[in-house]
């Protein structure tokens, strides 16, 4: 055998055609599966098509995907072909149509291949309906009902042609005046039947809609007719004093209400004597809706007054009080009554210093009128440099400034107010007492 001999690089590599293209490669360590999404109208005409939409679908992956469509159930009595697309558009397609053959519900499904794996199938739901077929709402028929116990009402009469499940919604129309309630206060307002516990007397109305999927139903409305358990309160007028100059006033407290309930009431003037200008009806009372108010009488003679009260839900039966006002003769003037006469002292430290100011409360609450007139007390600073905090009434209160103080043992600087008191009763007398505020501010107190 021939011995071979060594050959230059260069030839060998001739030879043998060692140079090889240089490939890019990436190995793929997994393939996530693509997603598919539907997009289409809840509802669709017979005499059309049902159009849908699958570009939402996508592989996480970026792999092409391929589309397969089918329809995944149809309504009972539908004839599609396997493939009902071939006619109406590619069930490979993104974008895909199909021709229902019947009304009812049709489930269609999508499922997306990225060439090595398949996605989860997405589903959608059509209603095929005729134009204008909608679910149909009913309340129920009026009814009626006492305040305080539950009604209840059915919409269990509501139905859809198609036989789509129904959801429910009641809400509360209208409520009569006194009541509260809102929708909120309906149980069972997402049911078939709702219930309510009126809490006024009066009409209510409640309205029904019913959902079959996308499609609403008109609104239907039922009336309950709510009676009062209430009992009507009891006026009682009085007149609280009959011989005070010519202001009456009158009393209702004696009213009563059956059911306990809180009474407002209503007065009026119904008759007044010849020659009076007492205003008729509520005008002449300083308050009508008070329990006691006042009324002028300018003249002698009988005036016939009327009270009703109202617990909330109904008026009591107006009663009537007959006043017969006189002129009065004689008159005793009232008496003014105070704590008396008051003291304030002080030692400044150093004696150069003022004394703090002072304030004393003024008490005329036991000032009375022997007659049992209606009074008013007035104050009024007649000596000296306190200042009142009011000018009416049985009680004041008044600010005095401290005075400067004494250096001198024993002997002290002091300031004297005095405040007049005045009580006068509904004839126009008076009676007057005074009130002397001493203070003194030295050493030696």
């Amino acid at each position: 055998m021939p011995h071979l001999h060594a050959l230059p690089l260069a030839a060998v590599c001739a030879l043998c055609a060692c140079t090889a293209p240089s490939v890019a490669y990436q190995p793929r360590l997994y393939d996530t599966a693509p997603v598919a999404v539907i997009d289409a109208a809840p509802t669709a005409p017979l005499y059309g098509q049902v159009q849908l939409d699958g570009s939402g679908s996508y592989d996480p992956d970026g792999d092409p995907i391929v589309f397969t469509w089918r329809v995944h159930a149809a309504p009972e009595g539908s004839d599609l072909p396997a493939n009902p697309f071939d006619r109406n558009g590619d069930r490979n397609a993104s974008f895909t149509a199909f021709a229902p053959d019947v009304l009812g519900r049709y489930t269609v499904g999508l499922r997306v291949d990225d060439g090595q794996v398949q996605s989860e199938s997405a589903y959608v739901v059509v209603d095929v309906v005729p134009d204008g077929t909608d679910p149909v709402a009913d309340a129920g028929l009026d009814t009626a009902g006492l305040e305080g116990t539950s009604v209840c009402l059915s919409g269990a009469a509501s139905f859809d042609p198609l036989g789509v499940p129904l959801t429910f919604s009641w809400i509360l129309a209208t409520r009569p005046g006194g009541s509260t309630l809102g929708t909120f206060d309906l149980s069972g307002a997402d049911s078939a039947q709702a219930c309510l516990v009126p809490d006024a007397p009066g009409l209510y109305t409640v309205g029904l809609v019913v959902d079959a999927g996308a499609r609403t139903s008109a609104p239907d409305y039922v009336n309950v007719t709510v009676g009062s358990t209430n009992q009507p309160p009891v006026a009682s007028p009085a007149v609280l004093n009959e011989e005070s100059c010519s202001t009456v006033t009158l009393d209702g407290a004696a009213s009563t209400d059956p059911d306990g309930d809180s009474l407002a009431f209503q007065w009026h003037i119904l008759l007044r004597p010849a020659g009076s200008s007492t205003p008729l009806g509520t005008q002449a009372f300083d308050d009508p809706t008070a329990a006691a108010p006042s009324f002028y009488a300018d003249v002698e003679g009988e005036y016939l007054v009327q009270l009703a009260v109202f617990d909330g839900e109904a008026w009591s039966e107006p009663a009537p009080l007959l006043i017969e006002a006189l002129e009065k003769l004689t008159n005793a003037p009232p008496v003014v009554g105070h704590q008396g006469d008051i003291y304030f002292g002080e030692a400044p430290s150093p004696c150069t210093y003022s004394c703090p100011p002072k304030q004393a409360l003024l008490d005329a609450s036991s000032t009375f009128d022997p007659d049992g007139d209606p009074l008013t007390v007035s104050w009024q600073v007649v000596s000296g440099t306190g200042q009142l905090d009011s000018m009416q009434g049985t009680t004041a209160v008044i600010q005095l400034p401290g005075p400067a103080g004494s250096c001198t043992w024993g002997n002290a600087n002091q300031s004297m107010t005095i405040v007049r008191v005045t009580a006068t009763d509904c004839s126009g007398d008076v009676d007057v007492s005074e009130i002397v505020i001493l203070y003194e501010c030295s050493l030696g107190l």
